[in-house]
């Protein structure tokens, strides 16, 4: 990536600074950073929430198959979305970046360029995970899981036309700073779906013939949550303040430049997104094969891990819209200081949880073995997932680092380098060695080892990037638009605005 399409045409680059000395107010502060992270923090607890129970329903349900499929398959249906996902989610740093340059006419365009790919992605879904069902088939040899498997991630597939809208949209406003709608609607498409998946799961109603219980009832009430926070976002974007500011209506039109722009920047995200999905997806399918046992124990793992991970990815969010917004406005030292102020508080709580882990892993695993199920059965996974704790402490601490880094790069747009080196860490220490220790036979703790090694590199390889400091002469806006301020060194008591 040249100088020029980049940012400044030889600006010269200096080191980013790892330790800023956090400070409370203005520009690059702890408190500008609580404004927009605390909201997506609280946005990415809902989703954890949902998530336990979701898997709490299923493991009363039936613990050995219901449960276990609910994994693999929601994380085929996952992998599935970041081809469109990471394109549409990356409007939020357009937004944040004419923000900054302070030219909010532009953003009403970057919203509907993202509901175009929204809905051309939904469509991509549709068709292609009507064709999941014979890959369950030739990975499971159990018919019962692969049927389950491929029932759960064709239902999804309707939702998928929302789940990509409601990105959209929540990045439109994030990008602006507002974050408290996205977090409210995300809460209440966690109720929803917890209201619809106790009534789905045990007792569909008679008057909804296509819903069955257990499983596809968790996946039908997933998608009619996901298309219910949709229409709420739609209400509360169609205002005539919106228009008149963001000109949310009336930049309607494909914008085939901007379009491109998105796609260009988008695309390494969405490559970055998929290849990270899909290191995890074989993983699983790797211990599927072990057995169903081993299966349980690892989602029951993952579904704890959820607990320090998902929330930290709303700081990663916010720590790419206020890069992104700093950029714009030619502040690359304050984005130096919020990134430093994230990663103090990122590394605090996964280390807290890290220790949590250490300290009491039977009372996390014991919140998922309940109901009336083999007791040989229980036991197992229990010993399983224990072992499996002590990997989930250990990565939490590189998560903090790539989450946090990584999403720095990506406000300013080196989305190309994040996508190579996840490709890289990926392939090398992560799927090479995983399907290594498959076919020498080794053991599913031997498995998760590879999952340490994954979080290692792309920890370390963000952290040497961010430090080289070429993102802060990049820019993903036209060059033109950017506010030449750098030199300016930040002095009043300012505030992040709300949008």
């Amino acid at each position: 990536m040249s100088a020029q399409s980049s940012g400044i045409a030889g600006a010269p680059v200096t080191r980013a600074r790892l330790w800023v000395r956090p400070h409370w107010g203005g520009d690059g502060g702890v408190r500008e950073l609580t404004i927009v992270a605390l909201p997506m923090i609280f946005s990415q607890l809902s989703v954890v929430v949902n998530m336990f129970f979701d898997r709490w329903f299923l493991s009363i349900y039936d613990l050995e198959y219901h449960m276990a499929a609910s994994q693999t398959g929601g994380v085929v249906w996952w992998l599935i979305q970041q081809l469109p996902m990471g394109v549409v989610a990356y409007l939020g740093t357009f937004v944040a970046q004419y923000h900054g340059a302070e030219r909010d006419d532009r953003i009403g365009a970057c919203l509907w360029q993202g509901i175009y790919l929204s809905l051309a992605g939904g469509l991509f879904n549709i068709l292609l995970l009507a064709l999941i069902g014979p890959f369950f088939g030739f990975v499971h040899p159990d018919e019962l899981l692969a049927g389950l498997e491929a029932t759960y991630v064709r239902i999804l597939a309707i939702g998928s036309f929302f789940l990509l809208l409601n990105t959209a949209f929540s990045f439109y406003f994030a990008g602006r700073g507002n974050t408290w709608l996205p977090m409210l609607v995300n809460f209440l498409n966690a109720g929803a779906n917890i209201a619809l998946n106790k009534w789905f799961i045990f007792s569909p109603p008679e008057w909804l013939p296509f819903v069955s219980p257990g499983l596809p009832g968790a996946a039908w009430a997933t998608s009619l949550s996901m298309a219910l926070g949709t229409l709420v976002f739609v209400a509360a974007t169609c205002t005539p303040s919106q228009e008149r500011k963001y000109r949310v209506i009336s930049a309607w039109r494909v914008d085939p430049p901007l379009l491109t722009r998105m796609i260009r920047y988008g695309f390494p995200q969405s490559v970055h997104f998929f290849v990270d999905v899909a290191a995890f997806t074989i993983f699983m399918l790797i211990v599927g094969r072990v057995s169903p046992v081993a299966l349980a124990a690892t989602t029951v793992a993952f579904t704890i891990s959820h607990f320090n991970f998902v929330p930290m990815i709303g700081m990663a969010h916010a720590v790419t819209m206020l890069v992104g917004k700093h950029i714009g406005a030619g502040k690359s030292k304050v984005a130096e200081s919020t990134t430093c102020a994230a990663e103090v508080i990122t590394m605090t709580v996964c280390v807290v949880f890290a220790a949590c882990y250490l300290a009491f892993p039977s009372f996390f695993i014991g919140l998922f073995l309940r109901g009336d199920h083999d007791p040989a059965v229980m036991r197992q996974v229990h010993d399983l997932a224990r072992v499996f704790m002590y990997f989930v402490a250990y990565y939490a601490i590189f998560d903090a680092l790539s989450l946090i880094y990584s999403s720095a790069l990506k406000g300013a747009g080196d989305t190309k380098f994040v996508m190579l080196l996840s490709v890289f860490a990926s392939l090398f220490g992560f799927i090479g060695p995983c399907l290594l220790v498959m076919w020498t036979g080794g053991n599913p703790a031997m498995l998760w080892a590879t999952a340490g090694s994954f979080v290692t590199i792309f920890g370390l390889g963000s952290l040497f990037r961010y430090r080289a400091g070429h993102w802060k002469n990049m820019k993903v806006i036209e060059h033109d638009l950017v506010r030449e301020v750098e030199a300016e060194e930040p002095t009043s008591i300012g505030r992040f605005h709300i949008g």
